[in-house]
């Protein structure tokens, strides 16, 4: 099962933006060419034209509940450039399982292994132009099951050009007493607005519908089934994941 943070502005709701040098740091560009194709609002850092040489930027995220989850993987979106082998940027991944007071690396990548475009790119400002621009990066959060974690991500500025994220997400499998995760069917899936919850011989429980930082987005009692085992939905007016994560 997984779940999607969408950034739906930049920092989201209950994410932090740490900006020490108060000059450039992670900002929202928005109608940008994104990874399936079509635009997107992603969160970027414009090294082209930060002159704070080795400064560091974060954006650090809300806590993500793993406790019901058997294994995990960190997804996240990534489109990035590097301007030549001595001007180059560094992105870290770091998590915090203790609300933040201390992170450990998980990710670090520089030059031509961070760049998503075969070589350097003396573009200013560069912007993605096709969805072959980004690549999916996936990081192992198995030893963090369990766990309730802070995810940050750490631009450090060399002069490069621009980084770009979206999409961040973790994959992994629900673990659960409540239902019989064999049993249940979702569909559509993705979907804009209507869905339809199928819970097979699973006995009727409350619905509830969060995304990835465990916000509730809507909540259904278990009369929306009316004693059958399958129950439309009509999420209008809220902003659902692409995928659901059903409690």
């Amino acid at each position: 099962m997984s779940f999607i943070a969408y950034l739906n502005g930049v920092p989201p709701s209950a994410w932090t933006i740490q900006n020490p040098d108060n000059l450039f740091t992670w900002e929202e560009r928005n109608n940008i060419t994104g990874s399936d194709g079509n635009p997107t609002l992603a969160a970027y850092v414009n090294n082209s034209n930060y002159l704070g040489y080795g400064e560091q930027d974060y954006l650090t995220t809300d806590m993500y509940d793993l406790t019901n989850l058997t294994n995990g993987v960190l997804n996240f979106d990534l489109a990035k450039t590097q301007y030549s082998a001595t001007e180059s940027d560094i992105l870290y991944v770091s998590i915090s399982t203790d609300c933040g007071d201390s992170f450990a690396l998980v990710y670090g990548l520089h030059g031509l292994a961070l760049s998503t475009i075969p070589n350097y790119n003396t573009t200013n400002n560069w912007t993605p132009q096709t969805a072959n621009e980004w690549r999916t990066e996936q990081i192992d959060l198995s030893s963090y099951v369990g766990e309730q974690i802070i995810i940050r991500f750490q631009n450090l500025n060399s002069y490069g050009n621009s980084t770009y994220i979206d999409n961040v997400f973790i994959d992994g499998i629900l673990a659960t007493n409540d239902f019989d995760v064999s049993e249940l069917s979702i569909y559509p899936n993705p979907t804009s607005r209507e869905f339809t919850i199928n819970l097979g011989n699973t006995a009727h429980n409350n619905i509830n519908i969060v995304n990835s930082l465990g916000q509730q987005l809507k909540q259904y009692d278990s009369s929306v089934f009316n004693n059958n085992s399958q129950a439309n939905f009509d999420v209008n007016g809220i902003k659902i994941p692409k995928k659901l994560l059903i409690k």
